[in-house]
């Protein structure tokens, strides 16, 4: 499987050695590490199909940012100020002509 990490990462690729896998490198490792360090946030997979584990990983985050812009969005309609109300009696009547 092609990786490009998206962050620095320790990484055993036959479960025996580790080795560090560095941001913004590609690497060929085996299914079962590349799948993990996907689904963990530290890569991104290249040249393949999402696997199920990141689309629900990208469906979370965008529901998440969803969330927090309807929030951000909310709090900004309650915090601000009314609309100044007229008062009638305060203006003089318009005269005719």
């Amino acid at each position: 499987m092609k990786i490009k990490m998206t962050e620095d990462a320790p990484g055993s690729p036959d479960g025996v050695r580790v080795e560090q896998y560095e941001k913004g490198e590609t690497y060929e490792v085996p299914d079962a590490l590349g799948e993990a360090l996907v689904d963990h946030g530290f890569a991104k997979a290249i040249g393949r199909r999402p696997s199920a584990a990141e689309k629900d990983a990208e469906k979370d985050a965008d529901a998440e940012k969803d969330a927090d812009a309807e929030k951000d969005a909310d709090a900004v309609e309650d915090s601000a100020p009314a609309a100044p109300v007229e008062d009638k009696q305060d203006k003089p009547a318009k005269a005719e002509a």
